[in-house]
């Protein structure tokens, strides 16, 4: 994102970070066997209104939250924002994405949702059908630069308050500084996600069993639980 205004000179702390963010990000892809590209975006559930859910995604060796690589969401806009530092790498991922069916009517959809317990029986992909006016504003202006040569990010150098602080782009990276040991369960993530467990349903076919069948759903203060019969209850704290 910071690419999108501002100018980071050859081999700075941000120029650096950004090349390293994108290789990382297609080495991860690479490994689960799916386009890359992920960043916080919506994904495949929605509320009781039919609206897409939002949240952070990430990838392990890059974001600090445990359990990243739980969740496989690839959002498009990303591959636009990394079209400013590898854009032939982008070209292909996108057209990854558009054979997966990420491209709509009005543009490249909010994001494609690769995790099986989100899938539909006997998909491989969700796509999210929607659009967020932030990503598809972010995506206009990360490919005018990848195709005008950093167009927008010379507007915004243009500007005097900005040109009086340039020099703070300059921050060198650190020499002595040691690299991040990552987690176990990272470590341990290319090795684990290639085996993707497709998500299992349990199907009742009569109401009368001699042993009964539930489900429960519970977040810790408010349950709700139903058999297969059609009956149970629901019970929850009451705030005051």
């Amino acid at each position: 994102m910071p690419n999108l205004v501002m100018r980071p000179p050859p081999g700075s702390l941000l120029d650096e970070t950004c090349r390293v963010v994108v290789r990382r990000q297609a080495e991860y892809g690479a490994g689960r066997g799916l386009p890359w590209g992920v960043s916080e975006s919506a994904y495949n559930a929605r509320n009781r209104e039919l609206t897409y859910q939002y949240s952070s995604f990430g990838v392990p060796g890059l974001g600090f939250r445990r359990g990243l690589d739980d969740d496989a969401v690839v959002a498009p806009y990303a591959t636009a924002l990394a079209a400013m530092i590898a854009p032939h790498a982008a070209v292909r991922n996108y057209a990854s994405l558009a054979g997966a069916g990420g491209r709509g009517r009005y543009g490249w959809y909010e994001a494609l949702d690769y995790t099986p317990a989100r899938l539909p029986e006997g998909e491989t992909v969700a796509v999210v059908h929607s659009y967020m006016a932030h990503h598809q504003g972010m995506t206009l202006v990360a490919l005018a630069n990848a195709l005008d040569h950093g167009a927008m990010r010379a507007r915004f150098h243009a500007a005097p308050i900005v040109r009086a602080t340039e020099l703070l782009l300059q921050e060198r990276t650190p020499r002595d500084v040691e690299a991040a040991i990552p987690r176990r369960e990272e470590a341990r993530a290319a090795a684990r996600v290639k085996e993707l467990v497709p998500p299992s349903s349990r199907r009742l076919l009569s109401a009368h069993q001699p042993i009964a069948h539930a489900q429960l759903l519970s977040n810790g203060r408010y349950s709700v639980m139903m058999t297969a019969a059609g009956s149970g209850y629901s019970a929850g704290a009451i705030s005051r």
